[in-house]
């Protein structure tokens, strides 16, 4: 069988689409964006790409968008990027002491 592509998958590789979209997107988010986009972003925390991962929860930080304590503590403990699981507990020490 043949798998079915989309018209961006055929038209841009996904390194363009992570380097010139996306993670821009995400970087404007955070200085740009308001609280009320976390859900629609919320999905990019599980993201393959690390600095995806990492500019999300950048962007909940400092839009200062609350993400569940369990939820932090499970990217603090599992996630295989260095700088993900330390923004992950930079956050949670945060909403702790809060």
């Amino acid at each position: 069988l043949r798998k079915e592509t989309s018209l961006i998958e055929t038209a841009f590789d996904s390194e363009m689409i992570l380097d010139q979209i996306l993670v821009p997107a995400l970087k404007y988010l955070q200085v740009g964006g308001n609280s009320g986009i976390g859900k629609k972003i919320e999905i990019y925390l599980a993201h393959d790409d690390s600095t995806v991962r990492w500019h999300t929860l950048s962007a909940f930080d400092k839009l200062s968008i609350p993400l569940d304590n369990n939820q932090l503590a499970e990217i603090n403990a599992t996630d295989e990027n260095a700088l993900v699981r330390e923004q992950a507990a930079i956050m949670l020490e945060k909403s702790q002491t809060a």
